[in-house]
């Protein structure tokens, strides 16, 4: 066991905990968890610390920092872009993220995904894995138990093989997949927009792989990693993918080709494409 590891999580949960606690004190605040690397075990030194606050109205940005402010070295609060959030520095160093989500938003993914198998291009199963693996710090009103019920289940196979279908169907098969963009960038020589097709093709990639092996997926960090513990993988996946991400432009079509062939004969004899 790693004691110096066991130490600074330990610091990190009473850190978490501290938080919450303040939180808890604001009455839209139904429940507070600590997320992310933290929560999957997954944490190194310079993870930042994940909190989503859920709560039952929208939560004022001035409630926001009177909690943040006075326990910060910096802070941006108020840095709604991606979602609802803000983000700070301890006084000791240590920096974290709140994220703030209402409950319904989480009840209503959940169902989506499975009464519906709604499929996504990357990070299908994102959320579902962020409510299984996230440590509970607070929780008024026993919504959490509610939540973590609906998401202990079995992955659905249709649920899987949506997954597999849309994002495949973007990746072969089409005149809008995201290699014939990728190409039709490269000819007019916009390598910006090309670079940000590789990442979509990738975020294709490993969402499918992930439901192949009806796995959860676990973000957008460490994927070529995460997707390198799967039983079911390409032959060669992790070199073929970093020899992708640095080639020269004018390889780049034959190595996302190749990348892709890989990815078709697995499913071809996993029978995921039937």
């Amino acid at each position: 066991m790693n004691s110096s590891r066991d130490t600074a999580e330990l610091a990190v949960y009473t850190l978490a905990r501290e938080i919450a606690a303040e939180f808890s004190a604001l009455a839209p605040v139904e429940a507070v968890w600590l997320g992310g690397s933290h929560a999957s075990g997954d944490a190194n030194a310079s993870s930042d610390v994940d909190l989503y606050v859920y709560t039952s109205v929208e939560l004022p940005v001035a409630d926001r920092a009177r909690i943040i402010e006075p326990r910060a070295s910096v802070a941006e609060v108020g840095y709604d872009i991606w979602e609802v959030e803000d983000y700070w520095l301890e006084r000791n160093g240590t920096k974290l993220e709140a994220m703030y989500r209402r409950l319904e938003w989480e009840i209503r993914y959940l169902e989506d995904l499975f009464t519906h198998n709604r499929a996504r291009m990357g990070f299908s199963t994102t959320r579902w894995h962020s409510v299984v693996n996230a440590h509970v710090l607070f929780d008024r009103n026993g919504w959490t138990r509610e939540i973590k019920a609906l998401a202990d289940r079995p992955y659905p196979d249709e649920l899987a093989a949506a997954i597999i279908h849309l994002n495949f169907s973007v990746l072969r098969g089409t005149l809008v997949t995201h290699p014939e963009a990728f190409v039709s960038a490269l000819a007019r020589d916009d390598l910006v927009f090309a670079h940000s097709r590789v990442g979509e093709i990738l975020n294709c990639y490993f969402d499918i792989l992930f439901a192949l092996n009806r796995t959860l997926h676990p973000g957008a960090k460490r994927q070529l990693a995460n997707a390198q513990k799967l039983p079911l993988k390409p032959d060669g996946m992790a070199d073929d993918i970093t020899d992708l991400l640095q080639s020269s432009p004018d390889k780049l079509s034959g190595k996302i080709e190749g990348l892709l062939g890989n990815l078709e004969t697995l499913l071809e004899h996993s029978r995921a494409l039937l």
